[in-house]
């Protein structure tokens, strides 16, 4: 909702709220940075384990860029579980 993002930015302005996907993090350093993991179900109920570009070759390494962003720590939320892997 752009206008919640608006609001947040504008009582926020030394830490504006920003959505970037995993290629765009690299140098922008925040306090926190919420994960999303967007992997999930099908309407089938059906989980397919096909990670994207973090199981391709030097994906640890995007991951490890992506973690390193947070100051003071990482809030990662998904709707599968560790065991659903």
């Amino acid at each position: 909702d752009p206008e919640l993002f608006s609001k947040y930015n504008q009582n926020h302005p030394h830490e504006p709220l920003d959505i970037k996907n995993l290629e765009n993090v690299q140098g922008d350093e925040r306090d926190v940075v919420f994960i999303s993991v967007t992997y999930g179900r099908d309407a089938a109920g059906k989980l397919r384990q096909h990670f994207g570009p973090l199981l391709q070759e030097g994906g640890e390494r995007r991951l490890n860029v992506l973690v390193t962003r947070a100051r003071k720590r990482c809030e990662v939320f998904s709707n599968i579980t560790a065991d659903d892997i």
